[in-house]
C-alpha cells in the first residue's frame, strides 16, 4: 500500500508542477491584484461546498500568491475525486476572480480483486464503501484498501500488498486491483549459543518444528504457533522471528533468532511436616537437549522416610523419523517398605488392618508416539513390571490372616496404555508459562492376556489452563480426574496427597488418619494458583494457591483441601526453586515444600 501511495504522490507532484507553470504567468502579471472572488466549476457529483472548504490558502481581500494557489490545488487534489484541476483568473471589480476548474474521476461502479488464493475476493468487497454512481475517490479507496489488508493480516494472518503501483478506474467505473500474498523467501536460523552449556542446539531441531518452508505463503498465525512450539521445547530463553524484505519478488526473508537457555540439569524436591517429623525428597539429573538434538535423558531418585525408594532412568527421542515418530524408554526399580491393607490378597480380611510390606518393583516401559491433527500427540506404551512382596507384618499388634492368599506375592503386573496430549502452552521464556492450555488423557489395561497377575483398568484426564490477567500476573489452574477399576494390587490405589497434588498432606499413604482418607479408586483434583512475576526481577515470583480434592472409596466420599503461599526463584543451571507453605484447611497443620519442580 505504501508503494501505491508513493506512486500517486509522484503523479500529483508532476501535475502540480505543470499546473503551477500554467498558473504562474497570469498570476505573476497580476501579482498586485487582490482576490475578489473564488469559484469552482466542472464538478458534477462532488458538492461545491466540499471543494470550497479545502481552499483555505487563497483568501478574499488578499493579493494573489502563486504558491498559495498551488497549495489550494494540492488540497483539492487530496480529496481524491479529481483527475485534473486547472485554475483560471478573471479581472473583476478591480481585482481577480480565481476559478478552479475540476475534472471528476469516472463514476465508481465496482471493484474487481484478483490474485488471491487464501482469501475469497468477496470477503474484501465489504470494505469498499463507495456507492455506485459517485465520483471515484482515490483517498477513500486507499483507506478502504488499508482496512481490507489490515483485516487479512489480523484475522487471516496474511501479509498482502498490491501487485502494481498504478491505480486506475476504467470509463465503465471499474477499479481493477491485483493483490499478492507475500511468501517466505529465505529462512535463516540464528542460534545464539550459551557457552555455559555442553551441547549446543543443532539447527535441525528448530527446522523440524516449522510447519512451513521457503516459497510458502506467509501466515502469521502459523508462524506464531511455530514460535510457541519452539518455546515449548524449553531449551530456549527466547525465539525472535524477524521478517525482512527479500531479494526474491513478492517475498520476505525470515530469520529465527533463538537464544539457548541455561536451564537446570539438576532438580530436587524436599517436603517436611514439622508436627510429625516426616519428610521426603526427590532428585532428578537430566539433560533436556542431549547432544543438541532435543533428546531428553533423565535419572530420578525418590526417597521417603519409612517408605519406598525409587530409581528411574528414562530417555525420550521426539523425532525418531521424519513423520515425527517419538520413542520412550524407562527403566525403574522401587524397593523398601510400603504400607498396605492387603485387601487384594485377603478380600475377606479386616479392612482396617494395615501391614508393613518389604517389597520391590522392577520394570521397563517402551513407547512409540506420533503427532496427529496438528498439535495432538498420541502414544502407545507397554509396561512389564516384576513385583515381589518378600514379607509383611500386621501393624498395631494385629494378627495376620492365616487363610490362603488370592494371589501370589511374587507376580508380574504388565499393562498396555494409550495416551493423547494436546500441548498449547505459551511460554514467555524457558520456565514461565503465561497462557494457553494443556490437555492429556490416558487409558491403561492390565490383565492375564499381557502376562500379568491382576486384571484391571486405569483411566485419567487432566487439563491445565493459564491466563495472563495483566503483564506478569497469571491465573493458573489444573483439573484432573482418575478412576481405577477391576482387580488390582491395593498398594497401587490412587492417592491425592504429596508435593504435587494436595500439598498440605504427606506423600506417605498411611502416615496418619488424614492421609489414609486420601486413598481411593476414584479421585478428582483441582489446583489453583495466582502467580506474580516481579517486572524488575524476572527470577522472582510470588504465588498464592488453593488445592482441593474429592476421593471415592468403598462407597465413601471424602473432600480435602489446603491453601498457602509460595515463592519461586530462578537459579541458573538448577531451574525454578519452589518454596511452598501449605495449611490443611481443616486442622490448620502446616507443611513445608521445597522443590525445583512446579506443582503443575
Amino acid at each position: 500500500m505504501k508503494r501505491t501511495s508513493r506512486s500517486l504522490v509522484g503523479i500529483r507532484l508532476l501535475l502540480i508542477m505543470s499546473l503551477f507553470f500554467v498558473l504562474a504567468i497570469p498570476a505573476l502579471a497580476e501579482a498586485d491584484l487582490t482576490v475578489m472572488m473564488i469559484d469552482v466549476v466542472g464538478n458534477k457529483t462532488v458538492p461545491t461546498e466540499k471543494i470550497l472548504e479545502v481552499i483555505t490558502n487563497s483568501q478574499l481581500g488578499v493579493p494573489v500568491a502563486p504558491e498559495k494557489v498551488q497549495q489550494d490545488i494540492q488540497a483539492i487534489y487530496n480529496l481524491g475525486y479529481f483527475a485534473d484541476i486547472k485554475v483560471k483568473t478573471f479581472k473583476v471589480f478591480g481585482g481577480l476572480k480565481l476559478q478552479f476548474e475540476v475534472v471528476e474521476n469516472a463514476p465508481f461502479q465496482k471493484v474487481e480483486i484478483t490474485g488471491l488464493t487464501k482469501v475469497k475476493p468477496r470477503e474484501l468487497q465489504k470494505f469498499f464503501v463507495q456507492k455506485p454512481g459517485e465520483a471515484f475517490s482515490r483517498v477513500i479507496f486507499a483507506e478502504n484498501l488499508d482496512k481490507a489488508l489490515k483485516y487479512c493480516r489480523e484475522k487471516k494472518g496474511l501479509i498482502i500488498r498490491p501487485k502494481s503501483e498504478s491505480l486506475e478506474i476504467s470509463k465503465e467505473g471499474v477499479v481493477q486491483i491485483e493483490l499478492v500474498e507475500l511468501k517466505y523467501g529465505k529462512i535463516k536460523i540464528d542460534i545464539v549459543k550459551n557457552e555455559k552449556i555442553m551441547s549446543h542446539t543443532k539447527e535441525k531441531v528448530i527446522r523440524r518444528e516449522l510447519t512451513f518452508k521457503e516459497g510458502d505463503i506467509i501466515n502469521l498465525k502459523e508462524l506464531q504457533n511455530n514460535f510457541y512450539a519452539l518455546m515449548r521445547l524449553q531449551i530456549f530463553d527466547s525465539v525472535n522471528p524477524v521478517l525482512e524484505l527479500s531479494s526474491i519478488p513478492d517475498s520476505l526473508d525470515l530469520t529465527l533468532e533463538a537464544n539457548e537457555t541455561h536451564r537446570g540439569v539438576i532438580k530436587f524436591s524436599i517436603s517436611a511436616i514439622p508436627d510429625t517429623g516426616d519428610w521426603g525428597g526427590q532428585v532428578s539429573v537430566m539433560d533436556p537437549n542431549l547432544m543438541g538434538l532435543g533428546q531428553n535423558l533423565r535419572l530420578d531418585v525418590n526417597i521417603m522416610k519409612g517408605g519406598s525408594n525409587t530409581v528411574e532412568f528414562s530417555f525420550h527421542e521426539p523425532w525418531l523419523d521424519s513423520n515425527r515418530t517419538s520413542f520412550n524408554l524407562s527403566l525403574y526399580n522401587s524397593t523398601g517398605d510400603k504400607i498396605s491393607s492387603l485387601n487384594s490378597w485377603f478380600p475377606d480380611g479386616d479392612r482396617s488392618v494395615t501391614y508393613d510390606l518389604d517389597s520391590s518393583e522392577t520394570g521397563i516401559t517402551l513407547g512409540l508416539g506420533r503427532r496427529l491433527f496438528g498439535s495432538l500427540d498420541t502414544s502407545l506404551k507397554v509396561n512389564f513390571e516384576k513385583n515381589n512382596i518378600e514379607s509383611f507384618a500386621a501393624r498395631d499388634g494385629a494378627i495376620a490372616p492365616n487363610t490362603a492368599a488370592a494371589h501370589p506375592f511374587e507376580f508380574w503386573d504388565n499393562s498396555l496404555s494409550l495416551g493423547m496430549v494436546q500441548n498449547r502452552l505459551r511460554y514467555e521464556d524457558a520456565t514461565f508459562v503465561n497462557g494457553g492450555y494443556y490437555l492429556e488423557g490416558n487409558y491403561a489395561v492390565s490383565g492375564p492376556y499381557l502376562g500379568g497377575e491382576f486384571d484391571y483398568q486405569k483411566a485419567s484426564l487432566e487439563g491445565k489452563w493459564f491466563k495472563e490477567l495483566m503483564p506478569n500476573l497469571v491465573f493458573a489452574s489444573r483439573l484432573k480426574g482418575s478412576i481405577l477399576s477391576g482387580d488390582y494390587p491395593d498398594y497401587k490405589q490412587l492417592y491425592l496427597g504429596g508435593d504435587f497434588q494436595l500439598r498440605a498432606f504427606g506423600s506417605s499413604w498411611y502416615e496418619s488418619e488424614a492421609t489414609k482418607a486420601l486413598v481411593g479408586d476414584k479421585t478428582i483434583l483441582s489446583n489453583t494458583e495466582l502467580r506474580y512475576r516481579l517486572p524488575s526481577n524476572k527470577s522472582l515470583e510470588f504465588v498464592a494457591f488453593y488445592d482441593a480434592g474429592q476421593i471415592y472409596n468403598q462407597d465413601n466420599s471424602v473432600f480435602k483441601s489446603d491453601y498457602g503461599l509460595g515463592l519461586r526463584y530462578l537459579v541458573p543451571f538448577l531451574g525454578v526453586f519452589r518454596l511452598d507453605y501449605a495449611w490443611n484447611a481443616e486442622t490448620g497443620v502446616p507443611k513445608f515444600v521445597f522443590s525445583v519442580f512446579e506443582a503443575f
